[in-house]
């Protein structure tokens, strides 16, 4: 199990889910309840995540968290990192009250169990301000982000990957409120050369700097600004994130929106359509999802 989710780290998903498959068949001599099964099949739902099968990867989770949470109980570590994985998907699936109810009870426990400053709480804080973020609760998104970066950046230092998440994220929940796409700068850009130095342009959190400052400098009224980093985020986009993702529809979309108050109609309404071609292929994304209707709308 520990050579797929290398493997997945590597970005070979498919050698990875055939590891793990295997690792489930080889297992399936053992009680349902073991330990060893319950995990690799919440490996199995955590890859489903990873490859945008949202809805593949809630079923999982729901099926072994049920089965982890009677055998080995609601505190132990397997159980709760079942329960952000769940979290995740019901987050990205628009099911935001449980993903949060999720978030907040697995926070509650890392805070007790190991510190304000450890990563595992940091990430499951983060995880709940993606939530209030994709909810439009920006003010409550702020408020954790705010402390929680402090212990990341004392802890971790400014380059850390949970820090420059959190850098990224509280940047965009300060954009998000009226008249504040100034303080919000500096956070944008120190998470997108910070991405850049270390991890390239091909990656998912450079996409992501890139996308996250088009939508300040838009927002801002430097809409020549904005197109240039919306370009560069689709242009690594199916690199980065597969051409054929939900997350990659998303930044097709947001470059659609910088061309829209351009006055750029026609290349709009082709990425729109290409974006609205990948939702409406994938099985995670129906018409009632939030960013399905931003590209209907």
């Amino acid at each position: 199990m520990a050579k797929a989710r290398s493997t997945a780290n590597l970005g070979q998903m498919d050698k990875a889910v055939s590891l793990i498959r295997k690792a489930i068949a080889d297992a399936s001599s053992l009680p349902p309840d073991s330990r060893n099964l319950l995990f690799a099949r919440a490996t199995a739902a955590g890859f489903d995540c990873d490859q945008g099968k949202l809805k593949a990867c809630r079923q999982g989770y729901i099926r072994v968290l049920a089965r982890q949470r009677s055998a080995l109980g609601d505190t132990d570590p397997d159980t709760e990192v079942s329960m952000l994985g769940l979290a995740y998907a019901d987050t990205n699936l628009a099911h935001f009250a449980d993903a949060q109810d999720l978030y907040k009870n697995v926070v509650r426990r890392y805070r007790k169990q190991y510190g304000e400053g450890n990563s595992r709480t940091l990430n499951a804080i983060n995880g709940l301000a993606v939530s209030y973020l994709q909810s439009k609760h920006y003010a409550e998104a702020e408020a954790l982000l705010r402390p929680a970066l402090k212990q990341a950046e004392k802890v971790f230092g400014p380059n850390h990957p949970i820090t420059l998440s959190m850098s990224s994220n509280l940047g965009g929940a300060i954009r998000q409120q009226p008249g504040r796409n100034a303080e919000a700068l500096p956070y944008f850009r120190h998470a997108l050369k910070a991405a850049q130095e270390l991890s390239g342009e091909d990656s998912e959190r450079t996409v992501y700097g890139h996308i996250n400052l088009a939508l300040l400098l838009r927002d801002a009224g430097d809409l020549a600004g904005a197109e240039r980093q919306a370009r560069t985020a689709v242009a690594h986009s199916t690199r980065a994130l597969g051409a054929n993702s939900p997350y990659r529809a998303m930044v097709l979309d947001k470059l659609a929106s910088i061309l829209i108050r351009e006055r750029k109609y026609r290349e709009a309404h082709t990425m729109l359509d290409k974006a609205w071609h990948i939702f409406a292929t994938h099985k995670s994304f129906g018409p009632d999802h939030p960013e399905v209707q931003a590209v209907i709308g």
